[in-house]
Formats: C-alpha cells, sequence, structure tokens
C-alpha cells in the first residue's frame, strides 16, 4: 500500500481505497483506467526479457480476424533471436489482436520447450482428428503397439473404416502409426495448420460476440444467382483461400506470399485474386 494525490481533491490517499475518503472520487476506477490507457500506450513487449517492437502494427489493428494482421504479427515473432512457442505465438497473438494492447512484458516457453511438450504429448496421445471434422479414439491401436511392433490385421481394418479417410490416407495413416508408435493428434492436415485454424475462429468469435452480445449466431443459408468467375480466364472453377492457408502460406514465404490478400483461386488457370 502507499499514498497517491486523489486527482480531485489533491489530498492523500490510499492506492487501495474504492473511493477518496475525502471527496469521493472513485479512486479504484481512476487508477484501472490509468492503468489500461498505459497499456493501450504501450508498443515494446519484453518477450523472455527480449523487446519487440510492435509500434508498425498497432496503428493497423481493426475490429476483425484481419489474417493479413495476423501475419505481420507472427512474423515479427518468428523475427526474434530466440523464436517463441507456436501456441505461445498464437496466445500473444490473439490477445494483441482482440484486446489491441501490447503488454509489456510476456514469459513464454521457447520453441525447444514447445517441441519437448508436443512430443511428450504425442507419446501420450491416443485420440486422432480426421480431417478438421471428427476425432477418433484410436486407444485400442496405442495399447496395442505397446506389445507389438505393428497394428493387428483387426485394427487395420477400423482405421481403414474411418468414412472421412480415403484408402490412400488409411494407408499412409497405418504406415505412421506402425512406424513411428504413435497416433498423430491430427491427420491428414499439419498440427501446426489445425491450430491456426483453431485461433482465427476464437478470435473471429471475439469480434463477431464483441459487436453483436445479444445475437445468436446461425447458420445460414444464401441463394446466389452470380457464382464468381475467374478475372483472368472466366472459369467457375474455382476455391476459395482459407484463412488458415494464407495465414501458413505467409508465415512460410513472408510478404511474398500469392495468398496474402487472396480470396479465390482458379481451379484451371491457376490465377488468385
Amino acid at each position: 500500500m502507499s499514498l497517491i494525490k486523489c486527482p480531485e481533491c489533491g489530498q492523500d490517499i490510499s492506492d487501495k481505497a474504492e473511493n477518496c475518503i475525502h471527496c469521493g472520487y472513485p479512486i479504484k476506477q481512476y487508477l484501472e483506467s490509468s492503468k489500461i490507457q498505459n497499456l493501450k500506450e504501450n508498443q515494446v513487449c519484453n518477450i523472455n526479457h527480449n523487446p519487440v517492437d510492435f509500434s508498425d502494427i498497432t496503428p493497423y489493428l481493426t475490429e476483425s480476424c484481419d489474417t493479413d494482421i495476423m501475419i505481420k504479427i507472427l512474423l515479427k515473432l518468428r523475427d526474434m533471436e530466440q523464436r517463441i512457442g507456436l501456441l505461445d505465438e498464437l496466445e500473444l497473438t490473439k490477445y494483441i489482436m482482440t484486446q489491441h494492447v501490447i503488454p509489456k512484458e510476456y514469459a513464454a516457453d521457447t520453441y525447444d520447450q514447445f517441441l519437448e511438450k508436443l512430443a511428450n504429448k504425442l507419446q501420450n496421445n491416443t485420440h486422432c482428428l480426421i480431417h478438421k471434422t471428427t476425432t477418433y479414439d484410436l486407444s485400442p491401436v496405442k495399447e496395442y503397439l505397446k506389445s507389438h511392433s505393428g497394428c493387428s490385421i483387426k485394427l487395420m481394418g477400423m482405421i481403414k473404416k474411418i468414412p472421412e479417410l480415403t484408402k490412400r490416407d488409411a494407408t499412409y495413416l497405418i504406415d505412421f502409426i506402425n512406424k513411428n508408435h504413435i497416433i498423430p493428434i491430427c491427420y491428414p492436415e499439419k498440427y501446426d495448420d489445425v491450430v491456426i485454424e483453431e485461433y482465427i475462429k476464437e478470435i473471429d468469435q471475439y469480434w463477431i460476440q464483441k459487436h453483436n452480445p445479444n445475437q445468436a449466431i446461425e447458420p445460414q443459408i444464401q441463394m446466389s444467382t452470380n457464382k464468381p468467375s475467374c478475372p483472368n480466364c472466366g472459369s467457375t472453377n474455382i476455391k476459395k483461400i482459407t484463412a488458415s492457408s494464407r495465414i501458413v502460406s505467409g508465415l512460410v514465404l513472408g510478404i511474398l506470399s500469392s495468398n496474402i490478400g487472396k480470396t479465390y483461386q482458379c481451379n484451371k488457370c491457376k490465377y488468385k485474386w
């Protein structure tokens, strides 16, 4: 506890007081507002005691899940001399994109520590997310591999019956499990892609609920007579570039990525726009 000057009457008052005992000014509310304002003005975050300047990013923060901004934040974090773990990269990015605040300090796992924790998780993992839609319990496979060199015919048949898997996907999954004796957390998508997509959804949902706090989010069927077509060749055989693929591409290729700022890709001529 320490004494501060009341901003209203100028008298000494405890910094733990709810209100000024002299004039009734809301001291606690004033101090909390001052703390938030100081954080909003902060531009540098000491991540594991390494300063990272975000002043080139904060002016462009928007009340939405802007994937281009997300890429810029993640690239800045990956440019650190000692990279931090993926989950901490995404947690800090989510905090910045939802709170519009740069924390003064952030303690994170190093990338090596993250990989070690992920390896330990994989050793004990028994469930696998297939095609980002359904999670399957493969604990019988895990248990069997404790005393055998590979899956039994019965277990291989169980994996081949997973409806989301093609015959080729199932074969590759069985080969992976037999070779490594671990159950992948997700398949066939990469772990990074799946985790990034989850964070995109969380940020997106945050802003949807922020703008519509009393409105339930319901899926809507939209009838459209204007199907998009490729501006290069005119074909309607196109696909939408997902937010996660834009971010993953951006992290690999940086600002040179052809997916940044693009929404569609033509399956015929490969043009992106």
